[in-house]
């Protein structure tokens, strides 16, 4: 079992109500949500759009996620990045 799988199996026993930290609901999300894009994140979490975007770019720095891929955003219709776990 890899650090990764470790990781996803310790997020996804977690409700995101318990969690305080950004960096750490920003994680919970990617690692259960369905291509979760920095929007999709911030709607999900109710955490300011900056600060989602530089909690996930602190994470993909480090390795922790990485870029998915892309899709449409359904408000915005704009191609957005989604993230997954790396």
């Amino acid at each position: 079992m890899t650090v990764s799988d470790t990781s996803r199996m310790a997020y996804e026993s977690l409700d995101l109500s318990t969690i305080t930290r950004v960096r750490d609901k920003v994680l919970f999300i990617v690692a259960n949500a369905t291509h979760p894009s920095n929007a999709d994140i911030e709607r999900l979490t109710g955490i300011r759009l900056s600060s989602v975007c530089a909690r996930v770019n602190e994470l993909c720095q480090e390795g922790i996620i990485e870029r998915g891929g892309v899709k449409i955003d359904p408000f915005t219709k704009k191609t957005v990045s989604w993230w997954r776990l790396a």
